[in-house]
């Protein structure tokens, strides 16, 4: 959405050589025994790769989107879109990248191409699925309702909605 940079969002440059530009953070977590997901928003004029890496300062294994599983490097390429564009890994296991290694590295790059990149939004959740972007965090989502004042087996609920673009089909 246009807007979204804030004083957090980070742009890179590559100026065309064939050196290879990129950018990452390293991410130690409490266990490898949960499920996490990864979702940000990117704009770039070029194809641009992520790359998910788990054990990077020692037997380093990388996340494979399209099978699900951990092993050799396999960017996912994102293609050139001048549009803010929201990118969802889901559901990523983590208990098989070492037995002990409890370190990730997200990793941005661009090689051999003039680009110009931008990404904003990071989040790294500990859920099978990617929520909604928010600038702080939240607890689950579970609305809880006083039983003794409101009958939950009939009632109207409202509920308001912000669309920001009508042109892309969207399941509610």
């Amino acid at each position: 959405p246009e807007g979204l940079e804030s004083d957090n969002a980070v742009k890179m440059h590559s100026d065309g050589d064939a050196n290879k530009i990129e950018i990452s953070q390293d991410i130690t977590l409490a266990d490898n025994s949960d499920v996490y997901s990864i979702s940000f928003y990117i704009k770039n004029t070029a194809i641009c790769g992520f790359e998910l890496v788990g054990d990077p300062d020692g037997v380093t294994k990388y996340y494979n989107d399209a099978s699900g599983s951990w092993g050799s490097q396999s960017p996912l390429l994102i293609p050139a879109n001048p549009e803010w564009t929201r990118i969802e890994i889901k559901d990523i296991s983590l208990d098989n990248i070492s037995p002990v290694s409890t370190e990730l590295r997200l990793v941005f790059y661009s090689q051999g191409a003039l680009n110009d990149i931008w990404i904003d939004n990071v989040q790294l959740e500990k859920k099978a699925y990617v929520s909604s972007y928010t600038n702080t965090s939240r607890g689950d989502g579970s609305i809880l309702l006083p039983t003794d004042i409101i009958d939950v087996n009939k009632g109207n609920i409202e509920l308001e909605l912000m669309v920001q673009d009508l042109s892309v089909e969207r399941t509610l």
